[in-house]
């Protein structure tokens, strides 16, 4: 059930994590966009790895960890890409 709630938000951190997405695109090189957006990917992590969402807990952790310790746009872009894929896959398991 607890899992089941977690799910259910997953459109709203989606949501949260896509924006800030946005505005760390448009103001690269303004500190609190990059760490909003961590922050939120942050979130998701430790929400995943406490339900157990194995998979999302993995893309989420990734994306942070790339986003805090690389300079690699590329890299950084490839692991939203995949954290994004993943909260879309959930969303759509019935």
């Amino acid at each position: 059930m607890l899992q089941k709630m977690m799910l259910d938000r997953l459109p709203e951190r989606q949501q949260q994590i896509e924006q800030a997405w946005q505005n760390w695109q448009n103001q690269p090189n303004q500190a609190t966009t990059h760490d909003q957006l961590a922050s939120y990917i942050h979130q998701l992590a430790g929400a995943a790895g406490s339900y157990q969402l194995d998979s999302l807990y993995q893309a989420a952790k990734k994306c942070e960890d790339l986003l805090k310790n690389s300079s690699a746009k590329e890299s950084v872009h490839l692991a939203y890409a995949a954290l994004i894929a993943e909260l879309e896959a959930l969303r759509s398991t019935p």
